[in-house]
């Protein structure tokens, strides 16, 4: 995850930093210049235009010390949020965009987190415990696979046996009844080969 932060007071700036900082459990990347960022932070509505330029998928967030006009509106869409109120704020605008986002949200060890479901490359489970096998690191939820799948609710996670989901964009070769996520092999099992066939077609229509 990138995120820009482009403000004229080096105080907000830094206010926004920390914020984060406490609230965000997954890696990401703060900038201070504008580049093509998945969340945006300014106190510029000109800079909506240039952002949308490098980005057009931007979640853009204009941080003001005063209400805004209907001039504005040529703007849109972007949130607002107030310099006085970004402990309250920011927290709100995290869950908005990771809604708005692919993103999988679960309780980890008393945190709220949330990872993209494009880093999830499969998960697996074993006498109850359930791994998330991540891009980043790995999570052990004592959670059934089938609740998961459910609750991530993404046509790229499929399950091929009765342990195992993979995201489809990982697969590097099918050998039969071999999947293959590069070094790793898995097992396809019949009872569920027609809904993962189904599933890379449908993969391959909208690619």
């Amino acid at each position: 995850m990138i995120i820009s932060i482009v403000h004229s007071n080096s105080h907000i700036t830094e206010r926004i930093t920390n914020i984060l900082d406490y609230h965000l459990h997954h890696p990401y990347t703060i900038s201070n210049t504008l580049i093509p960022a998945d969340l945006c932070f300014t106190d510029t509505l000109e800079d909506i235009p240039r952002i949308r330029n490098i980005n057009k998928k931007s979640f853009i967030v204009i941080v003001t010390n005063h209400p805004l006009g209907p001039e504005t509106v040529i703007y849109q869409p972007f949130f607002y949020i107030f310099e006085d109120s970004l402990e309250k704020d920011i927290p709100f605008i995290l869950s908005t965009f990771f809604h708005s986002r692919d993103y999988y949200h679960f309780k980890y060890n008393y945190q709220d987190i949330s990872i993209p479901i494009n880093h999830i490359i499969y998960i697996h489970t074993h006498e109850h415990l359930t791994t998330i096998y991540t891009k980043e690191k790995n999570y052990h939820l004592y959670k059934p696979l089938k609740v998961i799948l459910k609750e991530i609710g993404s046509k790229q996670i499929v399950q091929i046996n009765k342990n195992t989901c993979v995201n489809t964009r990982y697969i590097t070769k099918i050998n039969q009844l071999d999947i293959y996520l590069n070094l790793e092999i898995f097992k396809l099992s019949y009872k569920y080969k027609n809904k993962f066939y189904e599933a890379l077609k449908k993969k391959s229509e909208d690619f």
